[in-house]
């Protein structure tokens, strides 16, 4: 800011056009650049409007530029209506900057003007039309034996428009034989992508991603992510969790990065899982598997009483019916198997207890707040009677369960087919069919 709070470019406008040089269009650009950066749109288009016949080029790149930062497909529509009516053509500097602009929700009119446009050189029509989605085989054909033709400005587009076609091993070798990957540009960050499309290259992505995230060159939340994912479909723990890490700290309330640190952290046992608790019980999960994955990291790094009080929490809250299912199986025959049938002394909230009343055996959850509220208290092998109207009901109390027993015997009991057809198709996920198609032919007989 000047003195006075004139802007730079106030203060630019304000000189006369009759002292500018011959080459006054440079002026005019640069005019219409600053107006743009000022968010001052209509300004920058009129002073751009003074250049079209001097600098088609330089203007239809700053058309495209002020189209992406305004949001306003307008200002690449009137450059290529403009570029049609005075048959002007687009050369490879112009082609590329459309090519960043557009896509394939762009209107149909305009699509229709790509299509009448001249361009400089034919194969970079045909990139942009492909990249648009409003190529045919014949053109993809042409670029496919054209490779050694394409502008290098046009390389990562013709990747991209491949890669969109179902070419990517096309796209993988046209990029490779021209990216440098000591360079961080937009033609590497596009190879990553379409590497990280193709499922045939993944060991050299691999290699690339972890050189150039240990220079500092990439922090992209797609390509921190796809190198994290390699390294642990690699084994390679350790880097997964310094990637993981990274992302972390950007996004701590991202759930999936937030889940994928909480298990980085327990493949390479390190002791902040212990310092991540707080926050484990912190979180808000949008899914089960969320639930299901912090849970088993921790059951898996030995700390079972705190994933048992996790899972039993998540499901008491979420109580859906996957969640159910899972903590029905997991205790009885997971982690947590032992520690969900250990007998308690003395009957508490949420305890599962086994008595006889009046010489009949039955079990009951005891809540402060229910009916059996008045075991309450009392210790496994405690004789007692409650007066009723009509006399005296004998209680003696057999067994007391932890609340963790007691969620389970309440899920069975009230969900006995779907908690064993979940099973069923549980257990044949990790072990085949045979256990499902042997229950079938205990069913049929």
């Amino acid at each position: 800011m000047l003195e006075g709070g004139k802007k730079w470019i106030d203060l630019y406008q304000q000189i006369l056009r009759e002292k500018q040089t011959k080459e006054g269009y440079v002026f005019s650009l640069f005019e219409a650049n600053m107006l743009q950066m000022e968010n001052r749109f209509e300004e920058a288009f009129t002073a751009a409007l003074a250049t079209a016949y001097d600098d088609p080029s330089s203007v239809c790149c700053f058309m495209c530029v002020m189209s992406m930062k305004s949001s306003n497909m307008e200002y690449v529509k009137w450059i290529l209506e403009d570029f049609t009516s005075r048959s002007t053509k687009i050369n490879d500097t112009c082609c590329s900057f459309l090519a960043q602009v557009l896509n394939n929700k762009v209107s149909s009119d305009i699509k229709t003007l790509l299509q009448n446009v001249m361009f400089e050189h034919e194969i970079a029509k045909d990139i942009t039309l492909l990249l648009l989605g409003i190529g045919n085989r014949d053109i993809l054909s042409r670029i496919k034996n054209q490779t050694t033709d394409i502008p290098d400005e046009l390389i990562p587009f013709a990747a991209i428009a491949l890669s969109k076609n179902n070419e990517k091993e096309y796209a993988f070798e046209i990029l490779n034989a021209r990216v440098d990957n000591g360079i961080n540009d937009f033609r590497r960050y596009t190879f990553l992508k379409i590497l990280s499309e193709n499922p045939l290259h993944y060991r050299e992505l691999y290699k690339i991603l972890k050189d150039n995230r240990a220079a500092r060159e990439i922090n992209d939340f797609d390509l921190l992510t796809k190198e994290y994912e390699l390294a642990n479909r690699l084994l390679d723990y350790d880097n997964a969790f310094q990637v993981i890490s990274i992302l972390y700290e950007q996004y701590p309330d991202n759930e999936s990065v937030f889940v994928n640190y909480t298990l980085s952290l327990q493949h390479v046992k390190s002791p902040l899982l212990d310092v991540q608790k707080d926050k484990v019980f912190g979180f808000t999960y949008s899914n089960d598997t969320s639930v299901r994955l912090i849970y088993q990291a921790y059951a898996s790094a030995g700390s079972i009483e705190f994933a048992i009080e996790f899972l039993y929490q998540q499901t008491i809250s979420r109580n859906t019916e996957f969640l159910r299912n899972f903590y029905q199986i997991e205790a009885t025959q997971g982690f947590i198997k032992q520690i969900s049938h250990i007998e308690c002394d003395v009957v508490s909230d949420g305890c599962c207890v086994d008595f006889i009343k009046n010489g009949e055996k039955t079990r009951a959850i005891i809540n402060h707040d229910n009916e059996f509220s008045h075991f309450l208290g009392f210790k496994k092998g405690s004789e007692f009677s409650i007066k009723q109207d009509d006399g005296f009901d004998t209680y003696i109390i057999e067994h007391v369960w932890n609340k963790y027993f007691a969620l389970s015997s309440e899920i069975f009991k009230g969900d006995y087919v779907i908690w064993w057809q979940f099973c069923l198709s549980t257990y044949s996920d990790r072990h085949g069919t045979s256990m499902g198609k042997s229950y079938k032919r205990v069913r049929e007989n």
